[in-house]
């Protein structure tokens, strides 16, 4: 009984469901872009973040590296063998 009076309703007025339809695909849409933009951005510092400790661990090793090479020229270092 309930859906032919819905029925019967949209058949009458089509704009009681456009209407709503309607805003309901501009809300999700601007839901899907908003994530988007997110996600976007998250990945975007992830990227940025893992280019920065890439650095420091490069910088760390070139540094010990350096510290290694210093002590075995100084004979301070092992032999190899």
């Amino acid at each position: 009984m309930a859906l032919q009076v819905i029925q019967s309703t949209i058949r009458k007025y089509p704009s009681t469901v456009l209407i709503p339809l309607t805003v309901l695909c501009v809300v999700c849409g601007l839901g899907v872009f908003g994530v988007m933009s997110g996600v976007a951005l998250n990945n975007s510092n992830r990227r940025s973040e893992a280019t920065q400790t890439a650095a420091a661990m490069l910088n760390s090793f070139k540094t010990t590296v350096e510290q290694v090479c210093a002590g075995r020229s100084r004979g301070r270092g092992h032999s190899p063998g």
